[in-house]
């Protein structure tokens, strides 16, 4: 499967939800919260062209512009992956100051994510500038490959389902936390079936048709977003790769105790050892 078909199987759902919200509660609503659902519609085309980009992470992901003294700081970092050739034109630092891990994100077509917890560590020497440098290059190898060039967009766009989907996550952690929960889960798609055998056996079509498609997608989607994490983390390691800092980001991923042995193979493998390269192509993605 595609980059574009495994991230759209893996946010279509959402977003669909979303729609389905819109359409129902839209027709309800008074004529100011219709004109601030209009903005929210203008909101999410702007976010998909890129436009104000900036300004969209700002309103969504509570990302800033790094102040002054943090600009200072990762001055050296950015001008050696730039001396590099690793640093492409038109990349904006951002600053995600109320997060405590040490980690770079990357956003839209052109948006770094760098947390406040990152730029602590670094001031204090915990970890160092190549580290930061590997963790940057992470971040731009997922801007290169255009993974994140949609994520905007799609939070945009999923908003209205965010609270309804925070709240059904949080019943069914707990649901599947007890030993009966756990059994109807796994057993989800026998029980989904005979639901809809007999809803569609009563003539219940409305009922078994939507039932159908929601057993079918507690399956798909969390396959599908499993494989894109993969997908987009690939992408941010072949990024780190290409820059020649794979051991730097090594170091730190093991040193914050999320480093696999696979993963640790394929960015500092052995002398000796012949590392499979992925060839970068030019995918189109969503």
């Amino acid at each position: 499967m595609t980059h574009a078909a495994t991230k759209i199987a893996a946010t279509a759902p959402q977003v669909l939800g979303s729609v389905a919200i819109l359409l129902v509660v839209g027709p309800l609503l008074p004529t100011w919260a219709g004109l601030g659902l209009g903005l929210g519609v203008v909101a999410v085309l702007v976010a998909a062209t890129g436009l104000c980009e900036s300004t969209v992470a700002r309103l969504l992901r509570g990302a800033h512009k790094a102040t002054p003294e943090q600009e200072r700081l990762l001055a050296p970092v950015v001008t050696d992956l730039s001396a590099s050739g690793n640093w492409p034109a038109g990349v904006k630092v951002r600053v995600l100051q109320a997060a405590g891990g040490v980690d770079v994100g990357a956003t839209g077509r052109g948006t770094l994510l760098v947390t406040g917890g990152l730029l602590r560590a670094l001031q204090g020497g915990t970890v160092s500038r190549e580290e930061v440098a590997a963790l940057l290059a992470h971040g731009l190898g997922r801007l290169a490959a255009g993974t994140t060039r949609s994520d905007l967009a799609i939070q945009a766009a999923t908003l209205p389902v965010a609270v309804p989907l925070t709240a059904a996550r949080f019943v069914l952690g707990g649901l599947r936390a007890s030993p009966l929960g756990t059994f109807a889960w796994t057993a989800r798609g026998v029980i989904g079936v005979i639901a809809v055998v007999q809803a569609g056996h009563d003539g219940h079509w409305p009922v078994a048709v939507p039932l159908a498609v929601l057993v079918v997608l507690s399956y798909t989607t969390p396959w599908a977003a499993s494989a894109w994490g993969r997908m987009d983390q690939a992408a941010g390691d072949q990024g780190v790769i290409d820059a020649g800092l794979g051991p730097d980001l090594a170091t730190v991923l093991d040193r914050m105790g999320v480093l696999t042995p696979q993963r640790r193979l394929h960015l500092d493998p052995p002398t000796g050892h012949l590392r499979l390269v992925t060839t970068r192509t030019n995918h189109h993605t969503c």
